[in-house]
């Protein structure tokens, strides 16, 4: 019993290390998480991949980023704040809720739109279910208003044990059509 009294100890110690290094983790993204002004300056596209290269050096996750026909393409300053938003709570909840151990991020220019989605490979849930919860479906509900918020609409599909599937589609302005367009014009 003696022996058994410094086990526990020991465990409970572990425990309280492996609790802070998470929250110290937690903090650290939150620093990141305030004001990303790298959208202002690099856009979308790099915002994202940097975001998810230091999400991964702090938890142990795969998380796949690609990115086509965005070379050009620029969203307004709201809906690219929006989209990381986005792509932040979907890595997050994917992270906490659903036990994935890969995630990708696939970003696309496709005509009028820019398309965003997030899938892991997680446990999946049944979406029904969560939206009649108040609270557990916050996340989503919010997610949703902030893309109704810049134009954007936001789908998400799911199932029990087959993973989940953000997507958010943000519409261009006919200016950043145009130049997204041009730009893709080859001259011969």
């Amino acid at each position: 019993e003696t022996q058994a009294q410094p086990v526990r100890a020991m465990d409970e110690v572990e425990r309280i290390k492996s609790t802070l290094r998470d929250g110290l983790n937690e903090i650290r993204r939150f620093i990141f998480d305030l004001k990303p002004t790298m959208l202002q300056d690099r856009g979308l596209v790099s915002t994202v991949r940097h975001y998810v290269d230091s999400y991964q050096s702090l938890f142990d996750m795969a998380v796949d980023v690609t990115a086509t026909d965005m070379v050009s393409v620029r969203l307004t300053s709201d809906q690219e704040l929006t989209a990381f938003r986005i792509v932040q709570e979907a890595i997050q909840n994917a992270r906490k809720h659903s036990r994935a151990s890969r995630i990708t991020v696939d970003m696309r220019h496709e005509q009028h739109a820019v398309l965003v989605c997030v899938a892991d490979n997680g446990r999946g849930f049944s979406p029904e279910r969560v939206s009649s919860n108040i609270t557990s479906g916050a996340g989503l509900k919010g997610m949703r208003e902030r893309a109704a918020l810049v134009g954007g609409e936001l789908t998400l599909e799911s199932t029990p044990g087959d993973g989940t599937v953000i997507r958010l589609r943000l519409p261009l302005s006919g200016m950043d059509e145009l130049v997204a367009n041009v730009s893709t014009i080859s001259v011969e």
